[in-house]
């Protein structure tokens, strides 16, 4: 991660430095319950964020009532608001803008963030979201993670494009590093994306997002051992880390399950730079390149 954080660095921004204070990230999104409703621990979210949890995370994505409401739980970890919504109930692929920068900075969160779903009959309206967004927090050096997702309506509610992954694996991944690229080109700063299933192909689309930071979401929850390999893949490819918010609140133990995650993360880095630490340190290159040239670098796990 050290050209990364040199570039983090640079940019002189307080709120960079907390969400990018650790590789490999591990980030919470817990918006879901607008989404889906208080499944699993998100009935109770004051039970979910316990000591054990919390020292594992390097955010948690939500809306402005959960961060009001557990404010004292989640001090010590980065917030990401999200500013776009929708329900299960209603035309669940069409985010809508439920808030603003300027809320953001009301909160004091950490970050924003966008979610677009690419080919959605609505798409261009959700890039368009993005797009304001993104000039919006340039303002204020406000960082913006893209949810990014192959995702449209259909008639039975959604279509990710599972048949094609299992299919046309070739053209899944092509749709998936588009994805990652929109995002990119838009300015955003770090990328939610669909793991690809595999690590190679992965590889393209985090070499897709030129150097802007990309996590991987975990989906719809599978085995533990299933999960923990999905994201040893993702970060083997390149990916700063992971995304699992079903994965962790509809766990039996979700604090045993993160702590598991970061061990096994922190082994695949640890093996990858020769032994060294996840902890992020300045690198050299800031110091000719210019810094968003830097930060557009691709991470590098140290």
């Amino acid at each position: 991660m050290e050209e990364l954080a040199k570039g983090i660095v640079a940019r002189g921004s307080r709120r960079h430095l907390r969400l990018f204070r650790r590789s490999p990230m591990i980030l919470l999104p817990v918006d879901g319950s607008l989404i889906d409703g208080p499944q699993g621990h998100l009935a109770r979210p004051a039970d979910l964020f316990t000591p054990e949890l919390c020292a594992e995370l390097d955010g948690v994505v939500a809306f402005p009532g959960l961060f009001q409401a557990h404010a004292r739980l989640l001090l010590d970890v980065p917030q990401i608001l999200n500013l776009t919504a929708s329900t299960v109930h209603s035309a669940h692929t069409s985010k809508k803008l439920v808030g603003t920068i300027e809320h953001a900075l009301a909160l004091d969160v950490d970050a924003v963030a966008v979610h677009v779903n690419v080919t959605d009959r609505h798409e261009g309206k959700m890039i368009r979201n993005l797009a304001q967004v993104v000039e919006a927090a340039y303002r204020y050096r406000m960082p913006v993670l893209a949810i990014a997702y192959p995702r449209q309506s259909s008639p039975s509610g959604e279509n990710e494009y599972e048949d094609l992954r299992r299919n046309d694996h070739a053209r899944y991944t092509d749709l998936v590093a588009h994805s990652v690229r929109i995002m990119a080109d838009l300015g955003v700063d770090l990328i939610k994306t669909r793991y690809t299933g595999h690590r190679e192909s992965f590889q393209r689309v985090v070499e897709g997002a030129m150097g802007v930071p990309v996590v991987a979401a975990g989906g719809s929850p599978v085995s533990e051992d299933d999960a923990l390999a999905n994201a040893i893949g993702a970060v083997s490819a390149g990916a700063i880390g992971v995304a699992y918010g079903r994965q962790i609140f509809l766990s039996s133990d979700p604090g045993r399950f993160v702590q598991r995650l970061r061990r096994e993360l922190m082994s695949v880095v640890s093996a990858e730079s020769g032994g060294s630490s996840g902890a992020v340190s300045a690198c050299t290159c800031c110091e000719t390149v210019p810094t968003t040239e830097c930060h557009r670098h691709r991470s590098a796990m140290t």
